[in-house]
């Protein structure tokens, strides 16, 4: 299970991925989706094309790492302020 804060994934990911084969990680799309995007007075991302984009370039960087994805959902309990966040399920392919 890998919850990081005030980070991207993309920061941990090298150090993680050869410590295990399966991983549940949390996305949080306001540390993934670049500064120039779109936010509330709270920073809440409320650009949802981007926040697509960025799931959707995760799981094509864990792609080419071999890994697959198993699952993404959608965290019933929204962050800090109210950011959407997502459970990605993945394991080596």
């Amino acid at each position: 299970l890998c919850d990081v804060s005030f980070i991207s994934l993309y920061c941990i990911l090298e150090a993680i991925l050869p410590l295990s084969d399966e991983f549940l990680t949390l996305f949080k799309p306001q540390f993934e989706v670049g500064r120039a995007t779109k936010r509330n007075k709270k920073g809440v991302v409320v650009d949802k094309e981007a926040i697509l984009n960025a799931l959707e370039n995760f799981k094509n960087h864990l792609k080419t790492k071999d890994f697959q994805i198993l699952k993404i959902q959608e965290s019933l309990v929204k962050g800090k302020n109210g950011n959407v966040e997502f459970f990605i399920h993945f394991k080596r392919a």
